[in-house]
């Protein structure tokens, strides 16, 4: 009779979240600049507003671009989008300047569909027969946000939409770029 050399389901899950803490613990590598060198972003850093910011009247985000506040992003550019948790139709709400706590850092993607102009009844996938679509990708970072008394729910920065394998995630300074003089992104210790 052939024994069995099966891990306890206790084990095996005990070992499952150990891995996961150990590679939770390392957080997000960021890059400092393009010719920099990558750095662990994890909880604990924070994002400060210099400034208040208000959030439009029915909408739940704030978009920057190159160091301004907008009402959209920008596929063309490093952006960041600063979201709130509830819609308010009302009216427009201030968020007041201060500090976040970022809770957890997490790497963040949106892809881009373009399909072309379809003749006549076909079904087709984005990029087949001919390339009559074209998939695109902006990577980045979610920091996800905490503050007493407020419904802000988290930063998102994103580099330039690009084909995947040319799409890169923004450096820690094109991510202060592009908050301008607004707010600062800062790293766990960091007292800029």
């Amino acid at each position: 009779m052939q024994q069995s050399h099966r891990v306890p389901r206790s084990l095996a899950g005990i070992a499952a979240l150990a891995a996961a803490v150990a590679v939770s613990a390392c957080g997000t590598l960021i890059k400092e600049a393009a010719d920099g060198r990558w750095v662990p972003m994890a909880s604990g850093g924070s994002l400060v507003l210099h400034q208040p910011v208000t959030v439009p009247r029915g909408r739940t985000r704030v978009f920057f671009v190159n160091g301004k506040m907008r009402r959209s992003g920008a596929t063309y550019d490093t952006s960041c989008v600063l979201e709130v948790r509830r819609l308010d139709r009302a009216g427009a709400r201030t968020i007041k300047a201060g500090g976040f706590e970022v809770e957890r850092v997490e790497p963040y993607w949106t892809m881009f569909a373009q399909v072309g102009e379809l003749v006549g009844p076909s079904v087709r996938l984005a990029g087949q027969d001919g390339g009559d679509g074209n998939q695109m990708i902006r990577t980045g970072y979610r920091f996800r946000l905490s503050r007493e008394g407020t419904d802000v729910r988290s930063l998102t920065c994103l580099g330039v939409m690009d084909d995947p394998a040319f799409a890169y995630p923004p450096t820690l300074a094109e991510i202060d770029r592009t908050l301008g003089e607004v707010a600062t992104l800062r790293q766990p210790g960091e007292t800029r």
